[in-house]
């Protein structure tokens, strides 16, 4: 199966585990004996990342994250998460793969509210819940929905209008996995007030 990129199994013991992917285990869960993990990791991922954040390319941002809900259920999902070895550790614990944590250390996520890109865990998922409070001037995450379009950015050819097909990401274990939030607190509602106030957009939750 050809995908947009590879992500591979490298084998690690916990002390090649960077600190993030290590903090899913705590130093009780950490034998005597060398605890092994098979991680997932993708270069070509966090490359990729790196410069659409670096240089603020938020259309291609928009459109990656349109390419990884497509391909999320089939080939991504099983990979966003690692085990450690049952043999050494005692128990099978599950833990955010680096190929995870990259898709997360980076500001790469457009929001319908602004032209900044931002981190998954600062964005909202468009749902009733979220609605039903801010209407639909919030800070949403912004997804691209037409494969036509995705055939023009990938071949390079000129985009007309980025926001033509805007919609929603599909996929629901993408949505838990990358972060993005369904439920408002207090300090989500004085941000989303605050813009409201400073901007002067028109609202109306519905």
């Amino acid at each position: 199966m050809t995908v947009f990129v590879q992500v591979v199994k490298v084998e690690k013991s916990l002390s090649q585990v960077d600190s993030l992917l290590a903090g899913g285990l705590s130093l009780a869960d950490v034998s005597a004996k060398p605890c092994t993990m098979y991680d997932w990791e993708s270069p070509e991922l966090s490359r990729i990342l790196s410069i659409f954040s670096s240089k603020r390319c938020r259309e291609n941002c928009v459109y990656l994250l349109e390419v990884l809900d497509r391909f999320w259920d089939d080939y991504y999902s099983a990979k966003s998460t690692i085990l450690t070895d049952a043999t050494h550790c005692g128990e099978n614990r599950a833990v955010e793969s680096s190929f995870m944590k990259c898709i997360q250390s980076f500001k790469w996520i457009a929001s319908r509210m602004d032209e900044d890109l931002h981190y998954p865990t600062d964005l909202f998922y468009d749902s009733e819940n979220v609605r039903s409070l801010f209407g639909s001037v919030a800070p949403y995450a912004v997804p691209q929905v037409g494969e036509s379009v995705l055939t023009k950015l990938f071949w390079n050819l000129t985009v007309t209008s980025p926001y033509f097909f805007l919609g929603q990401v599909s996929s629901s274990s993408l949505k838990k996995a990358i972060g993005f939030k369904t439920e408002v607190s207090y300090c989500d509602a004085l941000m989303v007030l605050k813009y409201w106030i400073t901007s002067k957009v028109p609202f109306r939750a519905r």
